[in-house]
């Protein structure tokens, strides 16, 4: 005669409250080869804590390390104490999958402990292929695209790093490196700069990665401000003339211009003109004086 026994995990206490298991995941992914360690804490009622008679774990209502599939012998390893267990799965097969959850069992009853922890077991990701557009030769200043492929499921993730420094680079799919395209500069006001006014220079430029911007005035090998932004305020004639933006980041550089011209002030010079009137004079001769006398009326 062969006798089956048949375990389910319920729970038969006639109150819940005064059991707990508390699961320190609820959810694990894992590739097949490698090893796992599910953990829980559990607490019968106070009086019959020291009173645990069985533990168990279950995988999707069967208890594990019981089942009847083959591979599945060595690879289990349960280590519980008065309250906490732990299940230890090495060598991980696609079937391990399902959710797992703590059993135990006292003199007052059982307790199976919810939601219990969903395992989920892949295989890994081949090794990614890698490729680069153009696959010619790449010119400096010119872009480039690195994209990463890999026949996993579920779907893979990316990372990208430099190897020279070990510095994380990117998580997406294609990595592109475009140099500075050539920068738009723009003036604000847009009309006539007026001496003692504010003006605004703005530069843009599309790279990847992300441009730094320099201002230069032509003639002048120091820049005059760093940023997308160039304020000047109070401006003079001395500020009249050529500014470049310079964009430029580890895959080159670009530089635009833009002439900025300050008109001067207006001054109005009221000039007042007095008019006097002259009336002609009369001109008399003396007999013994040859001399002219003028007299005015």
């Amino acid at each position: 005669m062969i006798l089956m026994i048949l375990m389910f995990c319920i729970s038969a206490v006639q109150s819940q409250n005064s059991w707990d298991v508390i699961y320190h995941q609820t959810q694990i992914c894992a590739v097949t080869g490698s090893a796992v360690t599910i953990s829980c804490r559990f607490s019968p009622p106070i009086r019959d804590r020291d009173a645990v008679l069985e533990t168990l774990w279950f995988l999707n209502g069967r208890p594990v390390g019981q089942r009847s599939e083959p591979d599945s012998a060595g690879r289990v390893q349960a280590l519980c104490g008065p309250t906490a267990c732990t299940l230890r799965l090495t060598d991980l097969r696609e079937s391990d999958s399902g959710r797992y959850r703590f059993w135990f069992r006292t003199d007052r009853g059982s307790h199976c402990g919810s939601p219990g922890v969903s395992l989920t077991v892949t295989d890994p990701p081949l090794p990614p292929s890698v490729s680069v557009s153009p696959s010619a030769e790449v010119q400096e200043g010119s872009s480039v695209t690195l994209t990463c492929s890999s026949d996993a499921n579920p779907a893979a993730s990316y990372s990208w790093w430099n190897d020279r420094k070990w510095d994380f680079v990117s998580k997406d799919q294609h990595l592109v490196f475009n140099p500075p395209l050539p920068p738009s500069v723009s003036v604000s006001p847009s009309a006539e700069v007026q001496e003692g006014s504010s003006v605004t220079l703005t530069c843009s430029s599309d790279a990847n990665p992300a441009a730094s911007y320099s201002w230069y005035k032509e003639d002048e090998e120091a820049p005059r401000a760093s940023g997308q932004n160039f304020i000047i305020t109070d401006v003079g004639p001395e500020h009249s003339g050529n500014y470049s933006c310079r964009a430029e980041n580890t895959r080159g550089r670009q530089s635009s211009t833009v002439h900025l011209e300050v008109k001067g002030k207006f001054f109005f010079l009221e000039i007042s003109v007095l008019f006097f009137e002259v009336k002609p004079a009369k001109a008399s001769w003396m007999e013994d004086f040859p001399v002219t006398s003028l007299r005015r009326d």
